[in-house]
């Protein structure tokens, strides 16, 4: 709300439409708004007559919020049908009883409930590094970064911490994995311990033989989110790329991203639609490729947004204690780039919106034209084209040197992180130098062989 104008009524601003409301579809009622955590949460009774659609149902869904702009596309309670409103209420020191510190919904025909995390609760928190026998993380640009865990469950000792129907326990499917790593530093050596991601429990498996018995845990971070699909469709019209892609995040949940300082993220994008049945991550990726940004999410589950530049400052040197090496390039890539945008309103019928870009390099090297089309009718200026066309002929220059190595377990290291490699001199090594970027990385852990290293992908700067 504005404060008002001096000896007048106080003026109302409309923010974004959290959901579209109609009286012979589905019906949005009796909304209740709380606040816990840093976000808000909206509850509103989501409710279909069945006269169009055949279905009928009457149950809260619950929305969320950081800044009460952007909005979860929310989880719906078909446990709780109702009709007159629920109430979302946490609890963190509860007057009387003995229930501690819980989290409520309230119906008029019912009170469900569920207890706050406390790391002091013993049915809530459980240290298994000393279980832990293996693992391996992987992290992906475009997927949710992976981790395995293999532990060690001899004589059972984990069977009654696995939740069941009913029965929560430590080890449960939802429940959230957190992985540090560490490193001896200084002098004399000291550990140093570096947390290095969340990751959100999704199978679970016991593995036993006459020899062994073994529990293994598959988690994912919470990037996982963005693969659920739009429940309705939303339509955007003169957003700037900032603000759709916080829309989009918040839609999956994702409250806490960084984007960076630039130009493109002031750009307006004159429509966009989130489809009802599409993934948010391809909605994501379709806003991030209209201007070359890319993301992961750190160690700090913050989703973090780069515009990736060949001027950046290496963040690490190896140099000959690489273990295992491959450098490798390729001449199979476009070196002409051609964008259209979408068409200018006013001018000849044939008038277009281009742009192109040139590698007279690579041009000149392998003496062929190679072009690649690309249409976005998001870009309606030729600046907004020639620097799309920029930023696909960026990613063609990297995507021509493509390395891998094996070193020394490095827990600093993340996704996109540019990284110089120095080989070791004829004759034991190939005597390349060169400059390059993280597009992938897979670390391996064992306590019984004593392995402790990372695979790194690399591509050009």
């Amino acid at each position: 709300m504005n404060p008002g104008v001096p000896g007048g009524m106080p003026l109302w601003n409309l923010g974004v439409a959290i959901a579209p409301a109609t009286t012979t579809a589905i019906m949005r009622l009796a909304p209740r708004l709380s606040f816990a955590d840093g976000l808000y949460t909206l509850s509103c009774v989501e409710a279909d007559s069945g006269n169009l659609t055949g279905s009928v149902y009457s149950y809260p869904r619950l929305r969320q919020s950081a800044d009460l702009v952007h909005w979860s596309n929310g989880t719906i309670l078909p446990m709780l049908p109702c009709s007159y409103g629920a109430v979302v209420l946490a609890v963190a020191s509860p007057a009387s009883g003995s229930a501690g510190p819980r989290s409520y919904v309230l119906t008029m025909p019912t009170i469900a409930s569920a207890p706050l995390f406390q790391s002091s609760n013993p049915q809530q928190f459980l240290d298994l590094s000393p279980a832990v026998l293996a693992y391996r993380r992987l992290e992906r640009p475009g997927r949710p970064a992976r981790l395995e865990v293999l532990l060690d469950n001899s004589g059972g000792s984990y069977n009654a911490l696995v939740s069941s129907a009913g029965s929560y326990h430590p080890l449960g499917l939802g429940a959230t994995l957190t992985l540090s790593e560490g490193y001896y530093a200084g002098t004399p050596p000291s550990p140093t311990q570096i947390k290095t991601g969340s990751y959100v429990l999704s199978q679970l498996h016991f593995l036993r033989s006459p020899q062994e018995h073994r529990l293994l845990l598959v988690a994912s971070d919470r990037t996982r989110q963005l693969d659920l699909l739009a429940r309705y469709q939303n339509s955007y019209n003169g957003q700037t790329l900032a603000f759709l892609i916080s829309e989009v995040c918040a839609r999956a949940g994702l409250f806490t991203i960084a984007l960076p300082a630039s130009d493109q993220l002031s750009q307006t994008i004159p429509s966009f639609l989130i489809q009802a049945g599409q993934s948010y991550r391809a909605a994501l990726d379709e806003l991030c490729n209209t201007y070359g940004l890319v993301y992961f999410l750190d160690q700090d589950e913050v989703l973090r947004f780069r515009e990736l530049s060949s001027s950046e400052t290496p963040v690490w040197s190896y140099q000959p204690e690489i273990e295992l090496l491959s450098i490798g390039s390729s001449d199979e890539r476009a070196n002409h780039i051609i964008v259209s945008g979408k068409p200018p309103v006013s001018g000849p019928p044939q008038a277009l919106t281009t742009a192109e870009s040139y590698d007279d390099l690579h041009l000149q090297q392998v003496g062929n034209e190679r072009l690649r089309y690309h249409i976005d009718h998001k870009l309606t200026t030729t600046s907004q084209c020639a620097q799309k066309a920029a930023f696909l002929l960026a990613q063609e220059q990297r995507a021509a040197s493509r390395h891998r190595i094996t070193v020394p377990l490095n827990p600093a290291l993340q996704l996109f992180d540019a990284v110089m490699l120095t080989d070791s001199l004829a004759p034991t090594g190939s005597g390349q130098s060169l400059t390059c970027r993280i597009s992938g990385l897979t670390v391996r852990y064992g306590a019984q062989q004593g392995l402790a290293e990372m695979q790194l992908e690399l591509e050009g700067l």
